[in-house]
């Protein structure tokens, strides 16, 4: 009950700070980034848009999808929008809507799988493996792998000047650089799948 209470309180806190501070998109506030969420949603099947801010992230690139008090949120920096191109920010919104399509954010689904969490590294793969299915909902609400394989890239680069001389092949043949042990113990251990393998797997999919 306790535990409850606490989530409780601090999904009303972020919340409110998210609509005291943030910039929620809408048909006049943004509308062309809100038309990506609407027409994202309607494609995949929600049965309505998520609530979608954008905020000042001071550089860093990033975007996240939320659960907060049974309501749908996506957050996206700044950094993020600015960073890259609008098949880009298609991409990066559709992954974060695939993890409300997939119901990966589901409280209650996620109370049951809780067990599974007291396998040392389960839940770490579990997470990684909900990032893959949200890379393939991306590209194909994008239409354009290239820009979905460029726009993970880009979250390691997060330099607009150099977007479009990005080299994603290049970016691939990096994992082959990555140590194998050490690789795989920083990997076991983390949410996110490394980004040259999220870039090649999108590659794996063009291909199929």
């Amino acid at each position: 009950m306790a535990i409850a209470v606490f989530y409780w309180i601090a999904a009303a806190v972020y919340r409110a700070s998210a609509f005291g501070n943030m910039i929620l998109l809408g048909p006049k506030q943004f509308p062309e980034l809100h038309q990506m969420v609407v027409a994202g949603s309607q494609e995949i099947g929600l049965s309505e848009p998520p609530k979608t801010f954008l905020y000042n992230s001071n550089g860093l690139v990033n975007a996240f999808a939320r659960r907060l008090l049974g309501g749908r949120y996506v957050f996206l920096t700044s950094a993020l929008v600015e960073a890259n191109s609008d098949a880009q920010v298609r991409f990066v919104i559709g992954h974060e809507l695939g993890h409300h399509a997939a119901g990966h954010l589901n409280p209650w689904l996620n109370t049951l799988k809780l067990p599974a969490h007291i396998v040392p590294f389960l839940g770490k793969a579990y997470s990684r493996s909900r990032e893959y299915t949200c890379d393939n909902i991306g590209a194909y609400l994008s239409k354009d792998f290239e820009a979905s394989r460029s726009s993970l890239q880009m979250l390691g680069c997060g330099c607009r000047r150099l977007n479009q001389e990005m080299s994603c092949e290049s970016f691939v043949e990096q994992e082959a650089m990555v140590p194998p042990v050490f690789g795989f113990l920083n990997e076991i251990c983390r949410t996110h799948p490394r980004l040259t393998r999220r870039v090649a797997a999108i590659k794996e999919q063009i291909n199929s």
